[in-house]
């Protein structure tokens, strides 16, 4: 019982002295460091507890660190529709993800592009996504409705006409079937 007690208190006195990576309890930032004396360094520059010295520490540096992804490879360039997407994930992680302007797609709330390197598509919750108005203006003009289109495809093929297909004819003028 004796010798449980002493390895017990051991341990804690080893943690005492090594750095430890937590989240920081201000701004909700992962990798901040937790010193000897349980002082918090943040890397977050617009945090109270921001630290130069633990900003420039690697990530993975100190122990308990979970060990880096590998970086995915590819050839996907999105050229001159280049788009940079600034988001912050649930663990308040801010990311950059360059991708194709003529990929966006909005599905409810979610925003959809492809990304490189890849070229996968990714899909972003919107209340996430912090340049959600450069998005909106980059995404490709909406397609036609399945209603206007069966209106569209009606006319078209009969070669009829009436007011709303005039309308939707004015308002999709590159439409085909």
């Amino acid at each position: 019982m004796g010798s449980a007690n002493c390895e017990r208190s051991a341990i804690g006195i080893g943690d005492l002295f090594g750095k430890k990576t937590v989240v920081c309890p201000e701004c909700r930032t992962r990798g901040a460091l937790k010193t000897a004396l349980g002082r918090i360094r943040c890397r977050n520059r617009a945090c109270s507890r921001y630290d130069e010295a633990a900003a420039q520490e690697p990530l993975g540096a100190s122990e308990g660190a979970s060990p880096s992804r590998p970086v995915p490879q590819g050839v996907f360039d999105p050229g001159t529709h280049r788009i940079v997407v600034r988001y912050r994930n649930f663990r308040g992680d801010d990311t950059e993800y360059v991708g194709d302007g003529r990929t966006i797609r909005f599905r409810k709330a979610h925003v959809t592009l492809r990304v490189a390197p890849t070229g996968r598509r990714i899909a972003l919750w919107q209340k996430f996504v912090q340049n959600l108005d450069d998005l909106k203006r980059a995404a490709p003009r909406a397609e036609a409705t399945p209603v206007e289109r069966q209106i569209l495809g009606y006319h078209t093929k009969r070669r009829t006409t009436s007011p709303r297909f005039e309308a939707l004819r004015r308002k999709y003028p590159h439409w085909h079937p």
